[in-house]
């Protein structure tokens, strides 16, 4: 995969105008069997054809120092700056590498410290899902070089860059379903030897055929989703990003748990459960989120889990039906292909829970 890095001169504060030339140290002391000492003696070589002073140089900087800061962004939902969690840094020089991921809060620290000058590399992408700008295959991720402090980023939506905030809050989405507590679901697939990161394509836009987001399997049979920022030639609220993300990452999920059957299986049944676990895990964040359900999307995995009334638009239905978990919903989706074959699951799975009558209204109202 092509690695860029993405242009941040609209965060004049935040960078050095000086042009950067990228090296991976640790590819150059791989390749060429050269210790990390010996590219200090380099260095130090370096320094002295070009008249500076490097013993002045290590002198103020002899303090081990661990990286760390904090990385935010303005949540255009919540209606301030919160933390963007999950994102990782990694902070190197030469051969030596230091790694941290934020927290809820947007807090990092490194494992390692550093005597010397180091660069920051921020990245939007983890172990198990590689996020993409755009339809392309590049990979986004900002740089920062000769630090020797914290790396503090605060991303605004009055900044002329604000590509970022997009790229946080499908980050924070999926690090949640892939990392934090989901209350029993499956993840969506996992990275390992045998399979690559999942892309999700982050698209600056808006679709041509009216969709928020898109899930499918590349040439490689490598899952993918896509994510539009844009609907109806505006940007779309934070809640909304999320909720897309998290939907097309439960189908990805859906999937994995159900290749063989996958691609047979009716579309409102997989829609439906996308749209119930996006909303389910949207709201554990965005509490006030609200969603519009409506053909192939429609609410019968809220109604399962609600208090016995679910209102949509200005009819409130009461159906009796209360009290299933969302791990409970995800087990009884598995394995079925049909919308009748999905009310047959539930019934054969929980059967005291519900009965007949509640069930075949339920299913009713939503197909």
């Amino acid at each position: 995969t092509k690695k860029v890095v993405e242009d941040v001169q609209d965060e004049p504060e935040l960078l050095i105008d000086e042009p950067e030339i990228i090296l991976d140290e640790e590819e150059l002391t791989k390749s060429s069997g050269l210790s990390a000492e010996i590219f200090m003696v380099l260095e130090r070589k370096s320094y002295e054809m070009c008249n500076l002073e490097y013993d002045e140089l290590i002198a103020t900087k002899s303090t081990e120092v661990v990286p760390c800061g904090r990385i935010i962004y303005s949540d255009s939902s919540a209606g301030a700056s919160i933390g963007c969690y999950g994102m990782s840094v990694k902070a190197s020089r030469l051969a030596k590498s230091s790694y941290g991921h934020c927290d809820d809060d947007g807090y990092f620290v490194c494992d390692k410290s550093f005597k010397h000058d180091w660069k920051y590399t921020v990245f939007f992408s983890r172990t198990d899902f590689e996020m993409r700008r755009d339809t392309s295959t590049e990979e986004v991720m900002l740089v920062f070089t000769d630090r020797h402090g914290p790396l503090n980023l605060e991303f605004t939506s009055t900044s002329s860059y604000n590509d970022n905030i997009y790229y946080c809050e499908i980050l924070r989405a999926a690090c949640k379903y892939y990392y934090d507590n989901i209350d029993g679901l499956h993840r969506p697939p996992l990275a390992s030897e045998l399979n690559d990161r999942l892309y999700i394509q982050a698209i600056r836009g808006e679709s041509n055929d009216n969709l928020l987001g898109t899930y499918g399997l590349d040439s490689h049979s490598v899952p993918a989703i896509s994510v539009y920022r844009d609907d109806s030639g505006s940007n779309r609220l934070s809640a909304s990003i999320y909720c897309t993300t998290i939907h097309e990452l439960a189908h990805a999920s859906h999937w994995n748990q159900n290749r063989s059957i996958y691609s047979s299986c009716a579309s409102k049944v997989k829609d439906t459960f996308a749209t119930g676990v996006g909303v389910y895990l949207t709201r554990k964040v965005h509490p006030s989120f609200t969603y519009s359900y409506g053909g192939n999307y429609s609410g019968l995995v809220e109604d399962m889990i609600d208090d016995d009334g679910f209102v949509a638009g200005s009819l409130e239905y009461h159906e009796n039906i209360r009290g299933f978990t969302i791990q409970q919903v995800e087990n009884s989706v598995l394995g079925v292909t049909t919308w009748q074959g999905w009310q047959d699951r539930i019934e054969q799975l929980y059967p005291n829970n519900i009965n007949a009558m509640n069930i075949c209204t339920l299913f009713a109202i939503w197909n």
